[in-house]
């Protein structure tokens, strides 16, 4: 009798093992997983990501040429922010914030600045240090979309924020009748597309009521041959590599 038992006990010691064993096979599973898919059932999520990819030419004071410029390539960045009509509870933006600025690949020409939108009716984007974005932009949620007071719907809405290329040449001249200002007056820099080429990332954090969410987006710049096209807009809609990841977020 004490061998059936001590049997009894073997068997069931070894099905504790095999239970403990697998539970800890589909807990790393389910790690895994996470860690490739992210979360998948969002209140908000990003739809859509537009870049317009264009040049200026900046006006220099004190020159005695008719024209007169520091040559700068702009990239406007736009992120739709999208309610998931499938989520099943009630929720809303409280912030989004980007940060974690990255250059991935640097230009051959200029310097890379970022730029939130101005306060001043007019133009979403101007070139003033006043508008310089250093290590974090933060737009806080609202009734209603307003870029210049830094504000995005609590329902979805969009965003934006301008990569701007400076630094890349000065051009002077007393001969031309006009001046066009697109992506082709740095052909007057001799200025190419492979000077300009380059690729950024930041992380996008979304505060909501209930949790935050963080998710990571990489860039190519310009969005396209601005050279040639003058200005250029590319869509992005590829969701499948945004990937969310659950966050606690220091108030």
């Amino acid at each position: 009798m004490e061998i059936e038992e001590s049997k009894k006990n073997t068997i069931k010691f070894y099905v504790f093992i095999s239970v403990i064993g697998l539970l800890i096979i589909i807990s790393i599973l389910m790690i895994l997983k996470y860690q490739v898919e992210g979360e998948t059932n969002l209140p908000f999520f990003i739809d859509n990501i537009t870049i317009v990819s264009t040049a200026e030419g900046l006006k220099k004071e004190n020159t005695e040429n008719k024209w007169a410029f520091d040559l700068v390539q702009n990239n406007d960045v736009y992120i739709q922010i999208a309610k998931n009509e499938e989520y099943d509870k009630t929720d809303y933006i409280q912030k989004i914030i980007l940060d974690e600025f990255k250059v991935i690949q640097e230009p051959r020409l200029g310097s890379l600045r970022k730029y939130m939108p101005n306060s001043l009716e007019g133009r979403t984007f101007v070139h003033s240090e006043e508008y310089l974005v250093d290590t974090r932009l933060e737009y806080k949620g609202a009734s209603k979309d307003s870029m210049k007071d830094l504000q995005i719907g609590n329902q979805g809405g969009v965003l934006a924020i301008r990569y701007e290329n400076g630094d890349l040449a000065e051009y002077l001249s007393n001969e031309e009748e006009e001046i066009i200002h697109d992506g082709r007056i740095l052909t007057k820099g001799n200025i190419t597309l492979e000077d300009i080429t380059c690729k950024v990332s930041f992380a996008l954090t979304m505060k909501l009521a209930d949790a935050a969410y963080k998710t990571y987006i990489t860039l190519d710049l310009p969005s396209g041959d601005i050279l040639t096209e003058g200005t250029t807009t590319k869509d992005i809609t590829e969701k499948d590599n945004l990937i969310y990841k659950r966050i606690r977020l220091a108030e």
